[in-house]
């Protein structure tokens, strides 16, 4: 089995779902804070007076080692540079919650702004044109991936988000968390190797189908 192939959950945390347009009912300005920028010079009372908007982005993962890390820092720095200090950003790593579906809360109640979390929690709210992403095999390597999520594709499923959850989430982008891998015993080279193994999977539906469909237990 080619496991370079074995891309069933490469967006599993890879969407990174923002409300900066806003979250359910709540207005946007409930999300944000707005202050001043002190400066202790009177040259600087331009950029003193332009307002700050405070985001909080978090993920699940605790290890400062993780990519999500990493480029969650990534984004705070360029964001912070790039606004010339009017955003700022506070990364979690996993401190508020390691449950994703509490991220999701956390969302939706504008205790934070922004979340990379996994496509089913896009699913759990009803868009289940996001169940494809979980497809095995769907992509035949990352670069296919990222041409797939970064092009016309991706900006599809990401209108679509949008629309089906009545612009309660807007997907920022796409993020790959690595393949998924077949481990055990028995070689499987063909789709009958899998012919009554017991294989434990996912709980993603698409996932076990999948499974299930081959014959495996």
């Amino acid at each position: 089995m080619n496991v370079r192939k074995i891309l069933a959950l490469t967006v599993a945390a890879g969407l990174l779902a923002g409300s900066l347009c806003g979250c359910g009912a709540q207005e946007t300005s409930n999300r944000r804070t707005i202050g001043s920028i002190s400066q202790g010079s009177a040259q600087n009372n331009d950029q003193a007076d332009k307002p700050v908007l405070q985001l909080t982005i978090a993920s699940n993962q605790t290890s400062q080692d993780n990519p999500y890390h990493f480029g969650l820092e990534t984004f705070k720095e360029v964001a912070e540079e790039l606004s010339e200090g009017t955003i700022q950003v506070t990364c979690s790593d996993g401190t508020l919650s390691e449950d994703e579906g509490e991220l999701i809360g956390m969302l939706d109640s504008g205790e934070i702004q922004m979340a990379v979390c996994s496509p089913g929690n896009m699913s759990s709210a009803g868009v289940s044109e996001v169940n494809m992403l979980s497809l095995l095999y769907l992509f035949n390597g990352f670069s296919h991936w990222e041409t797939a999520m970064d092009g016309e594709f991706g900006s599809a499923m990401s209108d679509v988000i949008l629309e089906k959850t009545n612009n309660k989430y807007r997907i920022m982008g796409y993020w790959s968390a690595g393949v998924r891998d077949y481990y055990g015993k028995i070689p499987i080279k063909a789709p009958q190797d899998v012919q009554t193994l017991t294989i434990r999977t996912q709980t993603s539906g698409v996932v076990s189908d999948y499974w299930t469909s081959l014959g495996a237990q």
